[in-house]
This record gives C-alpha cells, structure tokens and sequence, in this order.
C-alpha cells in the first residue's frame, strides 16, 4: 500500500497496536488537545515543508533496512507476543492468551491481505486474516467473514511496523531536528508527518530515532489520532539480525513513554523467513 495515497487506512491500522495507551485518555476525557510531538524551539517558528538533511536521512534508512530492494515476497513471521499488564489486557489484548505464539503470514507492501494462526493455548490452529481489507475468522474448518475490530486494526499494524524501513520513507515532510547521544548511541533524530509540521487533527505526528552509524530505526514516538486527540506511544526496536536481503527487529517493545520502564506489551520473534511469489 502507498502511503501516500492512502494514509488514513495506515494510521488507523496503526492505532490498533497502540490502543493500549488509551487508557490514560479515558481518565481524562476533558483533555481534547492535540498532543504535540514537535519540539519546543519548533513550536513558534514558521513551518518548514522541505527538508534535504531529513530527505536523506529517512532514504539511507530505508536501504539499511532492506525492503525497498525487495520485489513481490511472501512473508512468515513466528513471534510470541507479551502482555504483562493486568490493566492492560483487560481493556486491550486482542489474543486468546496473553502471551500469544502466532504464525503471521502475509504479502510484501500488501497491508490489506494476511492472517494469523495461533500455535499454542486453548485457540490452537484457529486463524484470523484479511482478504482484500475484510476480516474473517477460520475455525471448526469454517472460514467466516464478519467485523472484528483486533483483526482489521492488529493484522495490518503488526506487519507495518515489522516493515517500519519502508513504510516511513513514504511519509513526505521529514525534518531534521538534532543529534542525540542515548546510552553511547548517536542517533539522527527526525520529525516527520503530513501536510504540515504542526499537529492536526487528522494526521499523526513521528519522531524517529535513526542510528548514526547503522542507519536502522531502533525507536518512534507517535501521536494517535484516529483515537484521542491526547493519545500517544513508542515503539523501540531492538535484536536486529541479518535476514536474507533484511534487517529484521527480532523484538518490539511498545511503551506510552521513551523514558517508561512499564511495558505495554512486547512482540518477539523466533522465526522470520520469506520467499519470492
């Protein structure tokens, strides 16, 4: 899918792995501001729409990570996914088990196709996938197709983010906003988003940390529009290992805040292959 023709299907899909954080929301349901990712010093200045050094960055990381020189792949990613929180698996967790073995499986670049099957717990061998963009559930040996708001938002939002390399290269303003030295790490660190730099109620905000030397993306924050005005989160990439022509994140830990010794929840692969269709 091309983000730039179809950025709203990606940041709700995008919500669905993030909607955990939501909780904080509800506790305070009279603060309907934007949240605003942009640095202070960016907050008064007049809006920048082009931005080389960002442009530059954002395309060395896209080569790093390996998707852009890919053609059409099937993928198979293993991956147990952790939901340590009580709270949060109360309100969020979209598996049977909270600390789901899945099999997911899907096409390159195509957010709108795929499924899971559960390898262990109560729901073994029970498959939830996407055709075209519509949800269905396949057990007893019957698929059927029906709203189910995990598959629609989880499938496509699991797969972007395993894909993160290419997906943001297609995010169009990428500002350059500093170096930053994080445990004995430089990063480059880059706002990007839509339209303009300034929050918006129907565009999301990212703030990337790109690794200087690797040029691999090891952490986002992001803004969640698509479900309260006030919603955000981060994902920190970690365990990168070469996988054929990729860099794949081996785990991803998703917390509300970059600093947050709590954990949302926490995906961890054990298998990730592909193969040319």
């Amino acid at each position: 899918m091309n983000l730039t023709v179809n950025k709203k299907f990606v940041r709700v899909a995008l919500s669905g792995i993030l909607s955990p954080v939501l909780w904080l929301a509800l506790l305070t349901l009279t603060n309907c501001t934007l949240y605003d990712l942009r640095p202070e010093a960016l907050r008064q200045s007049v809006e920048i729409s082009d931005d080389q050094r960002g442009d530059q960055i954002m395309e060395k990381a896209a080569i790093a990570h390996g998707w852009d020189q890919l053609g059409d792949i099937k993928v198979e990613a293993i991956y147990r996914d952790h939901w340590p929180s009580d709270l949060m698996r109360w309100l969020f967790h979209p598996w049977p088990s909270h600390a789901q073995l899945i099999k997911h499986t899907f096409t390159n670049y195509d957010l709108y196709s795929g499924e899971v099957e559960f390898l262990d717990g109560k729901d073994s061998g029970e498959l939830w996938g996407l055709e075209n963009g519509q949800p269905f559930l396949h057990k007893n040996k019957k698929k059927e197709f029906r709203k189910h708001k995990s598959t629609s938002f989880y499938l496509p939002t699991y797969q972007y983010f395993m894909q993160i390399g290419y997906w943001i290269k297609n995010i169009p303003i990428r500002k350059f906003l500093k170096e930053e030295q994080i445990n004995g790490r430089t990063y480059l660190v880059l706002l990007a988003t839509w339209n303009k730099l300034s929050p918006q109620k129907d565009y999301d905000q990212y703030i990337f940390y790109i690794n200087k030397e690797s040029y691999l993306i090891e952490m986002v924050e992001y803004t969640i529009r698509a479900q309260f005005p006030s919603a955000h989160g981060t994902n920190t990439f970690s365990d990168f290992k070469k996988t054929g022509d990729l860099m794949i994140p081996y785990k991803q830990t998703i917390t509300v805040n970059p600093e947050d010794q709590k954990i949302v929840h926490q995906l961890v692969l054990e298998k990730f292959s592909y193969w040319p269709i």
